[in-house]
């Protein structure tokens, strides 16, 4: 892989990088010298792809996650209303027959 760049440019990655990689300055481009496997644009590319599928379906997850969430509050919710609803009705009841007798 061969990055086209300028003078002080050049430069300065070889002496930010100097210490991780060994670089070969040549003609206005640098080259890693002690790469194994070279990468390639379409290497890249599909990385970045992932890095997007992978971004789409953790966004997903959390949706449904939050979905089924919200679903069970809700029915909670309701269960408790009901009940609080029923409580008012018998404690009207009962002091309506309080006051009876």
């Amino acid at each position: 892989m061969s990055l086209p760049v300028m003078g002080r440019l050049v430069a300065s990655i070889g002496l930010a990088c100097s210490a991780i990689f060994q670089w070969v300055f040549d003609g206005g481009r640098v080259y890693p010298a002690n790469f194994a496997v070279m990468v390639t644009g379409s290497d890249i590319l599909g990385a970045l792809q992932e890095l997007f599928a992978s971004e789409l379906v953790a966004r997903v997850d959390a949706m449904i996650s939050a979905t089924d969430n919200a679903v069970e509050l809700k029915r909670n919710l309701s269960v408790a209303y009901r009940q609080a609803k029923i409580t008012v009705e018998v404690l009207v009841i009962v002091a309506g027959g309080a006051v009876l007798t």
